[in-house]
Formats: structure tokens, C-alpha cells, sequence
């Protein structure tokens, strides 16, 4: 009956030591799983914060360096432009001479050529020529650019519809020449009037960026009048947009995240969804306007259309899925866009949604790891508890012995 009742109490002392160990441990093992669960979410919840922060300031940093760039540059088109007046007037300003040439006019947009006769453009009663090479000197032309530093062309308008003719220029065509022959068309390959041109046939002057014939301009235009006050060509000054390097040399240099860029788009006319700036610049010049994400959307055109939809600077925000060449899967993309209108920019700043999730996945494996340490503590602990509760269990059971002994 003694040895029954010892036995018993042996094994209270043991299972009651064990529950003194385990219950702890448990209730602390559950705590933290608890806590990884909140502390998960909410790391994730602040990450999505902190990224789209992140990114949209981004985006407004690259619009103000656009914006005080532009505004320098149209100070200096202004002031080329007075210079540009005053030499055309102390020339003698423009005129029509009573003869014709024959010119092979080539559209700057397509290439397509065609054969007008005009009649010969004259500053100061002189005929200003069809001089091509830049080794030849073109009156005005190059004495502006002299004095500016700035390109210049005399246009002359080739029929009703107003498409514009340069017949002077400083502008480097392709092949290195000038561009003279070359013309822009007074009506897009969309049908859509050229910017340029419409302003100038209702009589006002343009500025902001403009094409011409080979690389992009901050520009400015002015109609040229006769005397009955019909436009009969225009005048064009301009600082070439590749000039400010430094400007595409910031941007293309901006980090978003892990593996996110900043890159611009062309955003009306001929150059819609057109890299002007790309990643690394390796895709300048290239057309994206008809890509497609992963789910088969023309999401580069719905981030161009909404970018003109809204106010010039206003920042909108778009996601779409994109899978690398070698992945399996594709992955969600975050894109901040702006339209910077001065200059038609679309800019987006873009990144992987989980750019930023590796602070989430190490908060995760540290309170794994704590999970894991708590467990081999716990084992640990039990361990322990389990021998000692076996020593105290039998120390009582051999005292209860001697007891026994001692009474008998």
C-alpha cells in the first residue's frame, strides 16, 4: 500500500515539475508566434508606405530637376531669340525674290521626298542659297548661332497647307550636313496637326521642345510675315535638349529600390511612347507604346494617356505584372508618373513591389530564429526539470523507505 502511495506521489512530483517547465514555454512559444503574425503584417503594411513614399518623391525630385532646368533653358531661348531679331533686321530682314528654285524637300518625319518649285529666300535682297556643308558660311544663320551659341534656321512655307521648308539652318541633319531641304510637316502621320506649325499659321510663336530633323530642342519659333501680314516661313531658334547631359546623366543614374529606374517617355505626336531616356540608355529612340504586361495590358499606354490626362506635374500611380526574360513568374510592378508638358515628357519612376521587402523577410527570420531558440530552450529546460524531478521523486521514495523501516 506504501510502496502504491510512494509511486503515486513520485509521479505527481515529476508530471507537476513538468507542467511548472512546459506550460511557460509553451505559452511563450505561442506569444511568439502571435507576435511574427502582427509584427509581419504591420512590418508589411509600413513597407507599403515607406516604397510608395519613397517612390513618389522620387518622381516629384526628377519633375523640379526637369522644371529648373527648363526655366533656365527659356531664358536663354528668349534671349537668343531678341539677338536672332536684331540680326534679321540689321540684315534687312526677309524677303522673296521674283525667281524660283527647284528644291527636293524631304519630310523630317518619314523620309518621303517630293519636288516644289518656291521662290528664292532673300535677307537684304540677297538669296541666302541652298548651302548644305558647314564649311560653307550662310548668311544670318551662322552669325546668330555665333553670337548664341544656339541653333538657327530660316523656314519658308511650301504650300497652303503650311508645311514649313528650312532653307537656312545650322541644324545637323544625319548624314552631318544641314539639314536645308529638309521640312516638317504641317499634319502628323496620326492626322493630328504638328504643334509647331499650327501655332504658327494662327500667327503666334511657339516655345517648348520641338524635333528638328535629327535630335530634340528647347525651342522657340516665330511666324514671318509679308507685307499684306500673311505667314510666309518662320524663324527658329534653339538649344539642343542632348546639351543638357547632366540632366540625363542624374536621371539615368537614380536607384529606386533594389532593381527600380527612372525613364522618360515621349508623350504626343510621332514620338508617343518613345524612350527618350531609358534605363541605362539602352533603348533610346525605341517605341514601347504597344508593349503588354504579363496580363496581355497595354499598360504603356495607359500610363501614357493618364499622364496627359492630368495636369502637367500631378503624379499618378499604376501597378502591372512584368516577368523578366528567365524568370517563371512574373512579379508586381509599382510606376509613379508625371507629365512634365514644357518638354512632353511622360516620367516614370518604376520598381518590383517587393523592392522592399527584405526588411520584412529578415524581421521574419529573426523571430523565426527566436521561435526555434525558445523551442531548443524549452526542450532544454524540460530536460533539466525532468531529471531533477526524477532525483526529488526518488530521494522521497527512499526516505519514505527508511520511514518505513525505522516504524516497523
Amino acid at each position: 500500500m506504501k510502496a502504491t502511495i510512494n509511486l503515486t506521489l513520485k509521479r505527481k512530483i515529476i508530471m507537476l515539475a513538468m507542467l511548472a517547465a512546459v506550460l511557460p514555454v509553451a505559452v511563450m512559444f505561442l506569444l511568439t508566434v502571435q507576435f511574427q503574425g502582427r509584427i509581419a503584417k504591420k512590418a508589411e503594411a509600413e513597407l507599403d508606405i515607406l516604397s510608395n513614399v519613397n517612390v513618389t518623391q522620387i518622381a516629384k525630385d526628377v519633375y523640379a530637376l526637369c522644371e529648373t532646368a527648363s526655366t533656365l533653358l527659356d531664358k536663354k531661348v528668349s534671349a537668343d531669340l531678341e539677338t536672332a531679331r536684331r540680326v534679321f533686321r540689321s540684315e534687312g530682314g526677309f524677303g522673296l525674290a521674283g525667281d524660283t528654285v527647284e528644291w527636293n524637300a524631304v519630310n523630317q518625319d518619314d523620309g518621303q521626298q517630293s519636288t516644289v518649285n518656291l521662290k528664292k529666300v532673300t535677307v537684304g535682297g540677297k538669296w541666302l542659297g541652298r548651302v548644305r556643308e558647314f564649311s560653307q558660311t550662310v548668311p544670318v544663320v551662322d552669325e546668330i548661332a555665333r553670337l548664341n551659341g544656339s541653333a538657327c534656321t530660316i523656314f519658308q512655307r511650301m504650300n497652303e497647307r503650311g508645311d514649313m521648308l528650312r532653307v537656312a539652318t545650322t541644324v545637323e541633319n544625319t548624314d552631318k550636313t544641314r539639314a536645308v531641304g529638309t521640312y516638317i510637316p504641317a499634319s502628323q502621320a496620326d492626322g493630328n496637326p504638328n504643334l509647331v506649325i499650327d501655332s504658327i499659321l494662327k500667327g503666334k510663336p511657339y516655345r517648348g521642345l520641338a524635333f528638328a530633323a535629327s535630335d530634340w530642342y528647347v525651342s522657340a519659333y516665330e511666324p514671318i510675315r509679308n507685307s499684306g501680314g500673311d505667314v510666309i516661313g518662320m524663324l527658329f531658334v534653339g538649344e539642343r535638349l542632348g546639351a543638357i547631359e547632366t540632366i540625363r546623366k542624374s536621371i539615368m543614374s537614380i536607384q529606386v529600390g533594389r532593381t527600380g529606374y527612372v525613364a522618360v517617355l515621349g508623350g504626343r505626336g510621332s514620338h508617343r511612347g518613345t524612350y527618350i531616356i531609358s534605363y541605362k540608355g539602352e533603348r533610346d529612340g525605341e517605341n514601347i507604346i504597344e508593349a503588354k504586361d504579363a496580363d496581355g495590358r497595354l499598360f504603356v499606354r495607359e500610363m501614357v494617356d493618364a499622364a496627359l490626362n492630368h495636369p502637367s506635374g500631378e503624379i499618378t500611380t499604376h501597378s502591372y505584372m512584368w516577368k523578366n526574360p528567365g524568370e517563371n513568374t512574373p512579379r508586381k510592378k509599382l510606376a509613379v508618373i508625371s507629365y512634365f508638358e514644357p518638354w512632353d515628357w511622360v516620367i516614370f519612376t518604376t520598381m518590383y513591389a517587393d523592392d522592399f521587402s527584405a526588411a520584412k523577410r529578415a524581421i521574419e527570420q529573426e523571430t523565426g530564429a527566436l521561435r526555434i531558440k525558445l523551442l531548443w530552450q524549452g526542450f532544454l529546460i524540460l530536460a533539466l526539470v525532468a531529471c531533477l524531478a526524477f532525483l526529488i521523486g526518488r530521494s522521497e521514495e527512499h526516505t519514505s523507505e527508511l520511514q518505513s523501516r525505522i516504524t516497523i
